[in-house]
């Protein structure tokens, strides 16, 4: 579980129920702040647990074939060029391309340095997601998870209709104690807006903490007298949205990187193979 550290107690709390907690002792109404905005969001922190748990898995394969690929490379192609050579015949052309791309990697191992370091960061990223100790201040994970924090200022605003305060005194509350200090710049630009005379929803979908359609649909609910449940509902669509489509993108990558994976595998198995049958071929 993901979490954030409060100001005042040496706790760690999971980003919604933070926020609930600062919003609840501020505006006096700590129940129902934890009731309408600190729902803890399983379903989406169960994929990201997933993914992780894929990408290790990857990972783990990746290392496993470097190392069995370093091994062939270093002890068996130099006997089997050795051995060709003896006896006057030339390495298989899809020996000599395994052999062209290991000296290629090797001469030039600082162009994929950047690759070799993208993995480890991953998976270290990954765990502190696993335990509960990634800041989520980072740059990349504040764009990762911006819808989510889209989903929980609504949350916020549906708490504001239901204390009867005005939604722009939420966005500037909201804008003075988030916990993250990207969310809070995009709120002070809203809240800008609101000075300048634009209407809450459209300060929103500029500072981009809610999207264009959601605009449209809340507004309309604003004028039909449902906001309350408009928001709710939005911000439990907008999480269920990006579930789907992290869920959609796992089941198709991971399929096609095991292919990619066996592809590879196949072959040097082939390569390897081919010159034991060029030798028999050589020597009959």
């Amino acid at each position: 579980m993901t979490g954030v550290q409060t100001c005042a107690l040496p706790i760690w709390l999971p980003l919604d129920a933070l926020v609930a907690v600062r919003v609840g002792i501020e505006t006096g109404d700590l129940g129902t702040a934890l009731a309408t905005v600190g729902k803890h969001d399983d379903d989406a922190d169960m994929l990201l647990r997933s993914i992780f748990e894929k990408v290790f898995y990857l990972g783990v394969v990746a290392n496993v074939l470097v190392g069995i690929l370093t091994f062939i490379m270093l002890k068996i192609v130099p006997v089997y060029a050795k051995m060709f050579e003896e006896f006057e015949l030339d390495l298989p052309k899809m020996t000599q391309l395994l052999v062209f791309i290991s000296d290629y990697i090797v001469n030039y191992w600082f162009l994929f340095f950047p690759f070799s370091i993208f993995l480890p960061l991953f998976l270290f990223v990954g765990t502190l997601h696993y335990i509960g100790w990634l800041p989520r201040n980072l740059p990349l994970v504040n764009w990762f998870v911006l819808r989510l924090d889209g989903a929980l200022v609504m949350r916020c605003l549906a708490l504001s209709i239901k204390q009867q305060r005005p939604l722009t005194e939420m966005i500037w509350l909201l804008a003075k104690l988030y916990p993250k200090t990207s969310v809070r710049k995009r709120l002070l630009r809203a809240g800008q807006a609101l000075n300048n005379g634009e209407h809450w929803c459209q300060a929103l979908r500029q500072a981009k903490l809610i999207r264009s359609s959601d605009a449209a649909i809340l507004t309309a609910a604003e004028r039909s007298g449902n906001l309350e449940w408009a928001l709710e509902e939005m911000a439990d669509s907008s999480i269920r949205r990006l579930a789907y489509r992290l869920r959609l993108a796992l089941n198709v990558l991971f399929p096609a990187v095991l292919f990619v994976f066996g592809m590879f595998i196949g072959f040097v198995v082939i390569s390897l193979f081919m010159p034991l049958l060029s030798l028999i071929q050589g020597l009959s």
